[in-house]
């Protein structure tokens, strides 16, 4: 992935949404180099880390002294046919991890000798199952679908749901996660020229719908262009190799996104104005923050929060952001009551994030004072508790 500009700075008030875990550790226990060579090398190119172990470390119980010690998080453990004594000697030692034993057809007796001793044992018979553990190794870098999942819904269009999707994308790439910010609005003709001065790479919607079925999510991680941080799916303005008119089913968008919740720690869905389209995407998402301006609210668009539950014309559960300066009489705590929104933020100056955007450099302004306050707003409604905050805010 090229990242494009520098991350976003990190203050010591920043707050530390709740950790996701990385890749899966994969611990490697072999002395034989070449074999140890090939299995970080298969690793590696299936998005996990490994990790060798020496087989004279390999003893009593050095797998948990291991975790203490190294902070080792194994979610698969590979032995070779020099170590089989570091094997799981019981059905109950092989409970807590994939245990896969590795060697060749001269050594595949012995091997099955040892995975006899509990069910959970795999045998890896090689260079045969070489793909086959491969594609094993990628499955485990897959998160299965945990991380947060935020989706951005205009109430209308040009509120700021692209600009609040991408400052929040921002914000939390500044708190330690990895990040990916999906640009799902059909009439948006790309997200990028406002998050970044450099040229856009011909990895975005267009290129990915010639793939079928859908990559898995570690895999369209590493080919996704990244600025300040932030990986970006967007529309590609300049067309480029797989041009094509910004079209896709839902169906395919969905599945995209849920790929891309295994791969990384947040990922924030700009889907655009409040549409059947839009409304099918907040059903799969775990925060829904609906985006209005503060004026439009003001002039009657507040109807639709009114009315819109009933109707299925908004999400069921959803927060509320508000951007622009209120106009004099107007009261967001009585429309927060007035409707079925569980939390609201608002962000009431946007001079300077219009000016930043209009350089290409959006992504800087989640540093900005009242966009911080706007954005931690958000993270308290729904990355953290109450207790969390207040812990992680002002420790």
């Amino acid at each position: 992935m090229k990242n494009t500009a520098s991350p976003v700075r990190v203050t010591d008030d920043s707050i530390s949404f709740t950790k996701r875990r990385k890749t899966a550790n994969v611990l490697v226990v072999t002395d034989l180099a070449a074999l140890a060579d090939d299995m970080v090398l298969l690793a590696t190119v299936a998005g996990v880390d490994a990790v060798v172990v020496p087989v004279a470390e390999a003893r009593g119980s050095w797998l948990q002294n291991g975790m203490e010690r190294f902070g080792w998080d194994p979610r698969a453990i590979l032995v070779g046919p020099d170590a089989l004594d570091a094997a799981p000697q019981s059905a109950a030692e092989a409970e807590m991890h994939e245990w896969i034993l590795l060697g060749n057809e001269l050594q595949q007796a012995s091997l099955l000798a040892v995975a006899a001793r509990a069910p959970r044992i795999r045998v890896a018979i090689l260079p045969f199952s070489a793909e086959w553990l491969g594609n094993f190794l990628t499955e485990l870098s897959r998160r299965g679908g945990e991380a947060e999942h935020m989706t951005f819904l205009g109430l209308a269009g040009g509120v700021g749901t692209t600009t609040a999707a991408a400052l929040f994308a921002a914000r939390c790439v500044g708190s330690g996660q990895s990040v990916v910010l999906v640009d799902a609005d059909p009439l948006s003709g790309g997200m990028w020229e406002r998050l970044s001065m450099g040229p856009h790479e011909d990895s975005s919607w267009e290129s990915l719908n010639h793939h079928e079925p859908v990559p898995w999510g570690v895999h369209i991680a590493e080919v996704l262009p990244q600025t300040h941080g932030v990986s970006v799916l967007t529309w590609n303005p300049a067309g480029g190799e797989h041009a094509a008119t910004p079209n896709l089913p839902v169906d395919f968008v969905a599945e995209t996104i849920q790929e891309l919740r295994s791969a990384f720690d947040c990922v924030v869905v700009d889907a655009g104005r409040l549409s059947p389209s839009s409304l099918g995407l907040a059903e799969t998402s775990t925060h829904n923050v609906v985006v209005a301006h503060a004026s439009g609210l003001a002039s009657g668009q507040s109807e639709v929060l009114y009315s819109g539950a009933r109707f299925g014309a908004i999400p069921r559960r959803y927060g509320l952001a508000i951007i622009g300066a209120h106009p004099k009489g107007f009261d967001a705590y009585a429309l927060l009551n007035q409707t079925d929104a569980s939390y609201r933020s608002s962000l009431p100056s946007v001079k300077r994030i219009a000016q930043l955007s209009a350089q290409g450099r959006l992504l800087e302004a989640s540093s900005l004072g009242t966009v911080r306050s706007f954005l931690d707003d958000l993270a308290f409604a729904t990355f953290l508790s109450e207790d969390q905050f207040f812990d992680e805010r002002y420790a």
